[in-house]
């Protein structure tokens, strides 16, 4: 999920305090139990639900369809030693998928979230994970992000 559905997310679950939570690894951890969550209650087509709801925060945010599934490898960078330390997260571009209907966007989402084995990821917080793979909607292709390393202010 890009930044852009991680504020569309806040804003619709805390519409007067989403700037205060917009962090991150919040976002990841939000995303973590709301996919769980599809997995307990509806086990047979959590998958399907899941890229419906991303494909649909897409549309809100973006006010158009989206046109590429994007696949990125991701890791936890650390930043620098200030108040205890501090890391942010970057992505590495692995494909950019063109979709050219909503129908084949679902269904190419849920290729690539078993194919990369999303939902079976260990945390990027874990000592054991080195990179971790996501797969979200789009409109241009798959990018090395953040741009520029960010610096502590």
């Amino acid at each position: 999920m890009s930044w852009a559905d991680t504020i569309a997310l806040l804003i619709e679950h805390y519409p007067d305090t989403w700037k205060d939570k917009l962090t991150f690894k919040h976002y990841r951890e939000s995303q973590m139990s709301y996919v769980s969550e599809l997995r307990k209650f509806y086990p047979n087509t959590w998958k399907a639900r899941l890229a419906i709801q991303r494909y649909q925060v897409h549309q809100e945010w973006e006010h158009q369809d989206p046109t590429t599934i994007t696949i990125h490898e991701t890791t936890l960078n650390y930043g620098g030693p200030e108040e205890g330390g501090w890391w942010y997260y970057a992505g590495l571009p692995v494909l950019t998928h063109c979709i050219f209907s909503k129908r084949q966007a679902i269904q190419a989402f849920i290729q690539y979230y078993d194919e990369y084995e999303i939902a079976d990821q260990p945390s990027l917080g874990q000592s054991t994970t080195y990179h971790n793979y996501e797969v979200n909607f789009s409109n241009d292709y798959a990018k090395v992000y953040p741009e520029t390393k960010p610096h502590y202010c």
